[in-house]
């Protein structure tokens, strides 16, 4: 895992000790807003629990890294197997989800093995990266854009939910 080092010193006084305060901050990325992210659901998820495979993607936001300044955003895919209904989760109960993130400077980072959910209102995922940020944690979420009623009417039709447009609110590694 990558670290940056910043050396601050402080003089604190606790009990007439002094000491320099050393602080360890992770190297990373934080990304904020997309375009859209579009999950789409293969069979559609219905009332009844099934697996379904997940797939998503969309164009990162605005993103900074003081140790990579070419990272200023990037394209984000992800999918797995999932297992979900429509009275929630929509899908988790992943056994291999993965996201692969294609920087704005030519790097990319991967992860598998993940953890994701996906339920009527909101969505999240994360995991620990290969390649570009090796070792780190990428974490990331969002919000549904369509409504609850209209996902609940498509719950009912024979094909089941198929499309959850969403947001991306947040992606963070490090």
């Amino acid at each position: 895992m990558r670290a940056t080092t910043i050396t601050t010193t402080a003089i604190l006084w606790l009990g007439g000790i002094a000491s320099t305060a050393l602080l360890i901050v992770n190297a990373g990325v934080t990304c904020k807003g997309v375009d859209k992210i579009n999950v789409n659901f293969t069979p559609g998820v219905t009332f009844t629990k099934r697996s379904s495979q997940v797939f998503a993607g969309g164009k990162l936001g605005v993103c900074q890294s003081a140790e990579f300044p070419g990272i200023t955003g990037g394209t984000l895919i992800f999918g797995g197997d999932a297992k979900g209904r429509c009275t929630g989760p929509l899908a988790g109960e992943s056994s291999s989800a993965w996201v692969d993130i294609r920087w704005s400077d030519g790097t990319r980072s991967t992860a598998s093995q993940m953890s994701f959910n996906v339920d009527l209102a909101s969505w999240s995922f994360n995991g620990v990266l290969k390649g570009q940020f090796e070792g780190q944690t990428v974490r990331a979420n969002g919000r549904a854009t369509k409504a609850g009623f209209v996902i609940g009417d498509e719950c009912l039709r024979r094909e089941g939910l198929t499309d959850y447009p969403a947001t991306l609110d947040s992606l963070v590694v490090g």
